[in-house]
């Protein structure tokens, strides 16, 4: 009986650390994805166009909080209030939500929009 006790135990310990797992990589992902924002927003600093496309439609996908980046220019924000709404909201969200980001969250929401996440 002790031993069974025990193998549920560790069965249910392996079950829980996946998602805890799976949860923290996307959460580090989502901060990665802020710090690109950030760079691209800082004078002289340089960041790939597509790696600074692929932030903001993470961060506008995962967190539903449309980006107010201008995509008529090669990339960036027009102006300073934007940049810093944008990045206070999803900010916020993240604060909110952080426990959610499940691997099944973030391919539910690329997959509702047509796309298949790839970071």
């Amino acid at each position: 009986m002790k031993e069974i006790l025990i193998l549920l135990f560790c069965c249910g310990i392996v079950s829980c650390n996946r998602s805890f797992f799976e949860t923290k990589d996307n959460r580090i992902t989502f901060k990665k994805q802020m710090k690109v924002i950030q760079g691209a927003e800082r004078e002289g600093s340089s960041v790939l166009v597509e790696e600074y496309r692929n932030a903001l439609y993470f961060l506008s996908l995962v967190t539903g909080i449309a980006t107010d980046a201008d995509y008529s220019s090669t990339f960036g924000y027009g102006n300073k209030e934007d940049y810093q709404r944008n990045m206070r909201d999803w900010k916020d969200w993240y604060k909110r939500n952080k426990y959610r980001i499940t691997d099944k969250y973030v391919d539910s929401v690329y997959k509702r929009v047509g796309l298949k996440y790839k970071l």
